[in-house]
């Protein structure tokens, strides 16, 4: 701990044209370490002379007293797992182009109000699918009679 105050504390003091790093703590993983497992468990293809056995609620690759093996070949042809692939691939652009959408509204969302309060421009781009038509921003008028009207009136004369 001191080692690392004063280390700390060295690299406070130089000089330097860029900012110092500062290490980064035991606990926090990096990208790397994270996707690691991942990668790692990712199944094998099985080889197309491999069978599979049900042995009761599991599964295995070794028979087991009167199971029978399981079929577990893919039936689909190469056109259906094409167009499978082809589904999956623009299902991920889909997903893609909403989470960018999400994001633009929720930066707009967040961002600090300047000189007051004013309406959210409408993006609207045509697609493939359906033309954009936008919205007419309704007009807004602020009423001086009804409720509040008269009973602010009289508490203006005292």
């Amino acid at each position: 701990m001191l080692i690392c105050l004063a280390t700390l504390c060295a690299d406070a003091d130089a000089t330097t044209s860029h900012k110092a790093r500062v290490p980064r703590a035991a606990s926090s993983p990096s990208t790397a370490q994270i996707l690691a497992p991942s990668a790692d468990t990712l199944p094998d293809d099985l080889p197309a002379e491999r069978q599979v056995w049900r042995c009761g609620s599991s599964y295995s690759a070794h028979p087991c007293a009167g199971a029978r093996p399981l079929a577990v070949d893919d039936a689909r042809t190469e056109a259906q797992r094409r167009q499978s692939a082809d589904l999956t691939a623009r299902d991920k652009r889909l997903a893609a182009w909403y989470e960018a959408g999400r994001r633009e509204r929720e930066t707009i969302a967040s961002a600090p109000a300047q000189g007051g309060r004013k309406a959210a421009i409408a993006v609207c781009t045509d697609t493939a699918m359906m033309t954009c038509v936008p919205k007419k921003p309704r007009s807004r008028k602020i009423l001086t009679s009804g409720a509040s009207g008269p009973a602010m009136a009289g508490k203006a004369g005292n």
